[in-house]
């Protein structure tokens, strides 16, 4: 039982990953898309991630705090 919730678990967690990182380049080429010049595709996912890990991040701090 143990070994079939760990593996729903990495199975749920990789998935989750994928649709994720799919959401935000599909974001990254809207706007490359949108605008004519001045976007950087590499910087707009890197700062999107930045924050994302830093609010999980700090989310998991918090709740390991209380």
């Amino acid at each position: 039982m143990t070994t079939a919730v760990l593996v729903l678990l990495n199975l749920v967690n990789t998935v989750g990953e994928f649709i994720l990182g799919n959401a935000v380049v599909a974001a990254a080429d809207a706007q490359v898309a949108a605008q004519t010049t001045g976007f950087d595709k590499e910087a707009f996912i890197g700062q999107f991630y930045g924050q994302y890990f830093l609010w999980t991040n700090l989310a998991t701090i918090f709740i390991q705090a209380f």
